[in-house]
């Protein structure tokens, strides 16, 4: 709010002053505005129109600041019945990690009371990664607040060391100015770096900060650690939980997949038998057909429909997904095959993001999925093997034209690449080797690798009258797809 050439910072003594209210409102009303300080910062204010501040008796100037002060403790009392309030809001473990992250920028901004917040993970190479950017719970792309070199900025490295650190005006740390006109954060004015720690471990950094000078109290402070702290806690759980779920998740399957193999393996035997005793019944009858056995006959017939049952026990074993076409938005598909796998990814410290447009194809939905969760497996298991830090996955979508009858898209991670020396592959492919083979069936370079992922991924994207192709596989491994913008069932 415009307080003309009037100054709050220059009150250091007084609690109230007062000022013509055409000067704090800008405007040709006549009255008073009784400002309220807290230290240097102006809290609260009482506007009164039609008053002669100079005509009042010195009762009802004492009065009207005595009631202007009383706002102060006021603001305090909000504030920490806000906190309170907000810090037993229950947070959903089972979002995905952009909800859960879009919960917590609210929760942060509606708690605090203040315009900015930013959460950032401390890495092992000292650096901050910056979780999410909120303006006011609305959250941005978050990146480019990441900090490199936090131990340059005064505030972020005495929360590094486990103190909170408060910064009135920004105008007075030289460094944090220069910081956050490079982040386009130019018009914020006080800045709060708030340590985040689970335990006695240091999670990462909570800051917050306003358009305004800002002098922040003891409780002030106190509270924004009860928050940081809480936070921090919230984070390493809903991690915790989404590793364990995806744990849960894939012992479920492979203990379906056990299971699976156990009926179909037991039924194909079983089927083999009835075969072969069918074979045995029919040999018979082709030697004498004219004096064919009724009874051999009627045998046989019975073992090879007894095979079929058989047969059907393993295509129930192993039944596929429900196949129907649906219309779907492709970053909510990728976003639900990140989410199967996002315990791997947080483990493994990777970064997994859709960039481009949204967009809408025919698809069937299940199988799809799928394929983006094979293709998302294949880069985990390669960053593995890579560097620590900056790993990351990326989903980047073309934007379309009216006239383009497919998506393309780029598939990519920043691991080690396609090993080529490491793959192994069937003995009938062996004249041929090479990355050209790795969506054959059988084709892999892991050493549990089953060789069936790629192939997969090629099959159910064939099947949606679209294409995958390897592009790069030395600086990362490169996919390019393309995925047909509309299908009919008898594609």
């Amino acid at each position: 709010m415009s307080v003309g050439d009037f100054n709050p910072r220059s009150q250091t003594s007084t609690v109230t002053r007062c000022v013509p209210l055409s000067r704090f409102l800008d405007d040709d009303r006549s009255g008073v505005a009784v400002l309220a300080f807290r230290k240097s910062t102006c809290l609260a204010t009482l506007l009164l129109e039609d008053v002669d501040w100079d005509a009042s008796s010195e009762t009802t100037r004492v009065g009207l600041e005595s009631t202007a002060a009383l706002l102060v403790p006021v603001f305090h009392r909000r504030f920490a019945s806000d906190l309170l309030d907000w810090l037993q809001m229950p947070l959903d473990f089972t979002r995905s990690e952009p909800e859960f992250l879009k919960q917590v920028g609210e929760l942060i901004g509606a708690s605090t009371g203040m315009e900015f917040s930013a959460i950032r993970e401390l890495e092992e190479d000292g650096s901050l990664t910056c979780l999410g950017f909120w303006s006011h719970g609305e959250e941005s792309q978050s990146s480019r607040f990441d900090i490199q070199e936090p131990h340059k900025l005064p505030p972020f490295r005495q929360a590094i060391e486990s103190e909170t650190a408060a910064v009135a005006d920004i105008a007075d740390e030289p460094e944090m100015k220069v910081f956050l006109k490079e982040a386009g954060m130019s018009s914020v004015r006080s800045f709060v770096a708030i340590p985040v720690r689970v335990g006695p471990s240091l999670f990462g950094v909570l800051s917050v900060a306003a358009r305004c000078p800002f002098d922040y109290t003891d409780i002030e402070l106190a509270g924004f650690e009860s928050i940081a702290n809480g936070l921090g806690v919230a984070l390493r759980n809903f991690r915790s939980f989404h590793e364990a779920t995806a744990r849960v998740r894939q012992m479920t399957k492979a203990g379906l997949a056990i299971t699976a193999l156990e009926v179909a393996t037991a039924a194909r035997h079983e089927a083999l038998n009835h075969q072969h005793e069918a074979q045995t019944k029919i040999g018979p009858v082709f030697k004498a057909v004219s004096g064919a056995d009724a009874k051999s006959l009627k045998e046989a017939s019975e073992k090879i429909k007894a095979a079929g049952m058989s047969l059907n026990k393993i295509r129930i074993a192993v039944a596929p997904p429900k196949r129907t076409l649906e219309r779907v938005d492709l970053e909510e598909l990728f976003e639900d095959a990140r989410s199967q796998v996002y315990g791997r990814l947080q483990k493994e410290r990777i970064k997994c993001i859709y960039t481009g447009p949204s967009v809408e194809i025919d698809a069937y939905p299940e199988y799809l999925r799928s394929a983006f969760e094979n293709l998302l497996f294949n880069s985990i298991d390669a960053l593995q093997e890579g560097k620590r830090r900056g790993r990351s996955i990326e989903l980047l979508v073309q934007r379309p034209s009216p006239r383009d009858t497919h998506i393309r898209a780029t598939f990519r991670d920043n691991g080690p690449g396609v090993l080529v020396q490491r793959l192994r592959v069937p003995e009938e492919e062996e004249l041929e080797p090479g990355v050209n083979l790795i969506f054959e069936p059988g084709v892999t370079s892991k050493e549990q690798g089953s060789g069936f992922g790629l192939w997969l991924v090629r099959k159910i994207i064939t099947d949606h009258k679209g294409s995958i192709d390897l592009r790069d596989f030395r600086q990362g491994t490169v996919f390019e797809l393309k995925l047909k913008r509309e299908l009919t069932e008898h594609d």
